[in-house]
Parts: structure tokens; C-alpha cells; sequence
């Protein structure tokens, strides 16, 4: 079973977003998080109870209001490289700049830049199904 988190100020997009996934992946234990704050203190949490199993996916929102995507992953960096290990980071973004998708692909954070909304062939391209 996969843990994923869902990171996004828009209410309606993690709703859409975890139910695409869902309908791909039903036995995926999906958490949303409005803010990536929020989303880094449960990986805190994490590491403070010594639980080595980070979410093995991340869909992040790269424009947020008070930590927006690329704070959170200079924040990510900070974790241990053990909790680190199995984790797959998808920018999730409505964004076509070339200086975002420049950006995404030099952080080593970063498995791939996707196009808001999520849809049944970006999830089975990076292996989710069913």
C-alpha cells in the first residue's frame, strides 16, 4: 500500500487529485495537506518516532502562500537521507514557465514536473495502478 501526500492550497484540487489517484490505485493510503507546513511537520513527526517510511510520493504545488514548493523542498533537504530514500517528489503545477520547469529539473529533490490537474496517464506513467 502506498502512502502518498498531496500538497496544495486548493481544496478542490487535492479532492480531484486524491480521488484520480484512487480511482488508479484504491489500496493507496492518501493524505492531503493545504499547506507545506503542515506537510513537513507529519514528516517530522516521522522522524521524531524514528518511522522510516517517508510517503513514497509527493504531488507538491509549487505556488503557495506563506511556503510555496521550493521552500518546502529546501526544508526537505534538511531530513535525513534514509527517510529520504524511497520518496518520489512530483511537482504538481499549472505553471509552463521554462524558468520553473528549468528549476524543477535541476533540484535532485524533484522526480518530474506534472501539469495540473492530475490524469490517468501522468499516474500510470510513474507506475501507479491498480
Amino acid at each position: 500500500m502506498a502512502e502518498i501526500y498531496l500538497i496544495d492550497d486548493d481544496k478542490l484540487v487535492n479532492y480531484l487529485n486524491r480521488e484520480m489517484i484512487q480511482s488508479i490505485a484504491p489500496q493507496s493510503q492518501i493524505l492531503t495537506f493545504e499547506s507545506a507546513p503542515k506537510a513537513l511537520g507529519s514528516l517530522r513527526d516521522k522522524v521524531d518516532l524514528g518511522e522510516f517510511s517517508f510517503p513514497q510520493l509527493i504531488f507538491l504545488d509549487i505556488n503557495m502562500p506563506f511556503m510555496d514548493g521550493w521552500e518546502f523542498l529546501v526544508q526537505y533537504a534538511q531530513f535525513p537521507a534514509s527517510f529520504r530514500l524511497k520518496t518520489k517528489i512530483f511537482l504538481l503545477s499549472s505553471s509552463i514557465d521554462k524558468h520553473d520547469l528549468d528549476r524543477a529539473s535541476a533540484n535532485p529533490y524533484v522526480f518530474n514536473y506534472l501539469i495540473k490537474p492530475l490524469n490517468d496517464e501522468q499516474l500510470e506513467g510513474i507506475g501507479l495502478s491498480v
